[in-house]
């Protein structure tokens, strides 16, 4: 497969975005469910709910790095494919026709 047909770069950035979103709407529900469980009285339940959106929200800051590191990757692979385009050379080929 040739530079410009590997979409790879790019299908990598938009999955890792859309995870991205996901761990940070996961993260925002366990902080809403360490509310709720400390309105309760349920202490254990409010920490372990808060440990956990702790620990998404860390993999959040993670996944944007990789979603930062991707784009890099996306970007490079462009310049990559152009700088080929500067040095493709035109050329003609001959066509034969018979004659009557």
């Amino acid at each position: 497969m040739s530079n410009h047909e590997d979409r790879t770069p790019l299908l990598l950035k938009v999955a890792l975005r859309q995870a991205l979103r996901r761990l940070r709407d996961e993260a925002d529900a366990f902080s809403q469910f360490e509310a709720l469980a400390g309105n309760l009285g349920w202490e254990d339940v409010a920490e372990s709910a808060a440990a956990t959106a702790k620990a998404l929200a860390e993999a959040a800051e993670r996944a944007a790095d990789a979603v930062e590191a991707t784009v890099k990757v996306q970007a490079e692979s462009a310049h990559a494919h152009d700088h080929e385009h500067d040095h493709v050379h035109s050329h003609t080929h001959p066509h034969e026709h018979p004659h009557e």
